[in-house]
């Protein structure tokens, strides 16, 4: 890359969507215990509903490891790049 900063970009890119990961991760394992009588309140409803999503964002396989990987020509690290970002 030639002038480093498409570097630098990749891997704060890479950095945002594992951060991103981690927040997921968070949201699914959060399980509040509301009492009986707020269970259907508007609050609790949406975190059950977020829950629900980010476990299914979750699901979508995803290669942390192949976050980022810098063996190959400009295109080559250009096309993986978009494919992360496309996920």
């Amino acid at each position: 890359m030639a002038d480093g900063f498409n570097e630098a970009r990749a891997l704060r890119v890479a950095e945002l969507m594992t951060d991103y990961q981690g927040l997921l991760r968070r949201i699914a394992e959060y399980a509040p215990n509301p009492p009986p009588e707020d269970y259907y309140e508007q609050g609790y409803e949406v975190l059950r509903q977020c829950r629900a999503e980010a476990q299914a964002v979750l699901v979508i396989p995803y290669p942390v490891d192949m976050s980022y990987m810098h063996n190959g020509s400009e295109e080559q690290e250009k096309r993986q790049l978009q494919r992360q970002v496309a996920m």
